[in-house]
């Protein structure tokens, strides 16, 4: 089995979003392994979600995700409009111009809720993870949220 008085050396992610989703495991290693010395080799940007009490990381970055979360129905609203808008050129515009500014616009407005997709589906996550953290701050003993 593992001897307690052992080093463990985790290696993080160099993504700010995947260092939050690991957070938990890290947690999770240190109660297991309460006598072992664990270091953490992170990238500069990541490191303080890695340390003993996050919070102030938390604090910075979950109002931020909240707002970028209410900004995905505006803008899924807008490219809708845009797609609607590049229809209505395309097929009532004329036979020249029409068809052409139709299409662009129909093209670049789906490509816009494509990328808008993915990053909703990347957020959310993220956000829990964020929230998860944040939940656990505000139980911890001599916490100040």
């Amino acid at each position: 089995m593992f001897d307690e008085s052992k080093k463990i050396l985790i290696r993080a992610t160099n993504w700010i979003g995947d260092a939050v989703m690991t957070v938990p495991a890290v947690q999770a290693i240190r109660k297991s392994y309460p006598e072992a010395h664990i270091s953490l080799l992170a990238k500069p940007w990541v490191s303080e979600i890695f340390q003993e009490n996050p919070a102030a990381m938390v604090q910075k970055e979950l109002p931020r995700m909240e707002k970028v979360n209410s900004n995905f129905k505006l803008t899924f609203t807008v490219f809708g409009a845009l797609v609607a808008v590049g229809l209505i050129i395309h097929y009532f515009g004329g036979p020249n111009w029409g068809r052409g500014v139709g299409a662009a616009l129909i093209l670049i407005s789906a490509i816009g809720l494509l990328v808008d997709g993915f990053a909703e589906r990347r957020a959310e996550p993220y956000t829990a993870a964020l929230e998860e953290i944040a939940g656990k701050q505000a139980t911890r003993p001599g916490s100040e949220n």
